[in-house]
């Protein structure tokens, strides 16, 4: 009978701590193939989705702050990547606009141990690297750890879960002005985008990512680039005249 109310007492605490702390999950929307996180990662089939997390018990109010990580083979110069995230239905009342710009947490790139102790924040659930390395299928299999930018959105209101693949939950993001990659055209494939909002953050590995390379043109080349291109041509053409004469 004791150890009937001992279990019985342990599994109400174990249902209250995890009712404290509710999980966030992604979820993908028009343009991006809509997609719905059920506690493992969810592909995206963009470089460049609109997205956005819903929280398991919501609505909640707390600081958001948004985790992209891109994997440490393709950050050329890690520092150099900048992109503007802009969110929809946003801030405290679900009715705003914000734009905000991404910040590189540190030069070193993650990848030992949990994501938080590498952060310094106390969130749950835990993200270990192992969850990254090797990622998924889809995922980038050349990458041994992952260079961390942050958007922080300050304080936040995210919605539960709406519409079959939670598309109407709030708020949305979308990523412009992305420069420092060697293809600037969308996130790197691999790339896992995670949410933190208060003490409460993304369920372990049950983020998203960019399961797709960068599509559209190639970048348009430097200034620089091309007089240097250019030059190299008029010697070739100087060299050729030469010769046959």
């Amino acid at each position: 009978m004791k150890k009937l109310l001992y279990c019985s007492v342990l599994f109400g605490l174990s249902v209250a701590v995890s009712y404290a702390n509710p999980a966030l999950h992604g979820f993908c929307v028009s343009p991006t193939p809509t997609c719905s996180d059920n506690g493992i990662i969810t592909p995206v089939a963009s470089s460049l989705p609109t997205f956005g997390f819903w929280q398991s018990s919501g609505p909640a109010t707390g600081d958001d702050l948004m985790v992209f990580l891109i994997p440490n083979d393709q950050d050329p110069s890690p520092g150099s990547v900048s992109f503007t995230l802009n969110s929809t239905d946003a801030g405290t009342n679900d009715a705003t606009t914000v734009h905000d710009s991404s910040t590189l947490f540190s030069t070193t790139a993650w990848s030992s141990g949990e994501l938080e102790t590498f952060l310094g924040i106390g969130a749950t659930p835990n993200n270990p690297i192992g969850a990254y390395t090797p990622p998924p299928t889809g995922g980038d299999t050349s990458a041994t750890g992952y260079y961390v930018y942050e958007v922080n959105l300050g304080s936040t209101k995210i919605t539960p879960c709406v519409g079959t693949n939670c598309e109407n939950s709030a708020p949305t993001f979308t990523i412009s002005g992305l420069t420092g990659l060697t293809n600037d055209n969308g996130l790197p494939q691999g790339t896992f985008i995670l949410d933190y909002l208060g003490r409460n953050g993304t369920a372990n590995s049950a983020g998203l990512m960019t399961d797709v390379p960068p599509s559209g043109p190639p970048p348009v080349p430097e200034p620089a680039s091309i007089v240097l291109l250019g030059s190299a041509l008029f010697g070739f053409a100087l060299l050729a005249k030469k010769r046959s004469a």
